[in-house]
């Protein structure tokens, strides 16, 4: 089957052949079109707007079709995403248990195949309670630096102390090491 682009070029060759004809009639024979001449150009004409519709036609499914996949694949892509969000979290809520379990018994515990060490560190928090507007330049970047009135804070700043406030609290942390490996998480 031809391709749209070869459709509509020989759809166009035929109007022009035709107008052709029509407009090269010889007036000095009465003016007469060759019937089966134009007969034979209009029934090539109608078939290659037929493979026209045909071939629209056939585009058209297949662009429902595509979009239709496209749709699934979006879907199955936020069902997957949903599920790694819920992976992750149950991850991070075992960890957890696993480090405050870790600190109860000391710190460390050896397994047969991971050594799991759990400590609790300081862990200091910005709390802005000034405007955005209020704070002076060496405290903002596109939104409060937050690093830069830690530091500031944590060293008694007296203008950082007028426009926020640190907050501590604890923090757990696990690290699991495979036994005889070195390094990271497994």
């Amino acid at each position: 089957m031809s391709t749209l682009f070869e459709i509509r070029a020989k759809i166009d060759s035929l109007k022009s052949q035709i107008e052709n004809a029509i407009a090269n009639a010889n007036p000095g024979e009465d003016g007469a079109i060759d019937d089966d001449a134009l007969t034979s150009l209009l029934s090539e004409l109608d078939e290659a707007c037929e493979s026209a519709a045909e071939k629209g036609e056939a585009y058209a499914r297949l662009i429902g079709k595509f979009e239709s996949e496209a749709f699934d694949y979006k879907a199955d892509a936020a069902a997957c995403m949903a599920r790694a969000r819920q992976a992750q979290e149950q991850a991070d809520r075992l960890r957890d248990r696993l480090a405050h379990w870790a600190i109860h018994e000391g710190g460390t515990i050896k397994t047969p195949t991971h050594t799991l060490t759990g400590r609790t560190r300081m862990v200091h928090e910005v709390a802005v309670e000034a405007g955005l507007d209020e704070l002076p330049d060496r405290f903002v970047k596109r939104s409060p630096d937050m690093t830069a009135l830690k530091v500031a804070l944590l060293k008694g700043d007296e203008e950082a102390s007028k426009l926020a406030r640190l907050m501590s609290h604890e923090a757990t942390t696990v690290t699991i090491r495979r036994a005889g490996k070195g390094g990271g998480h497994e």
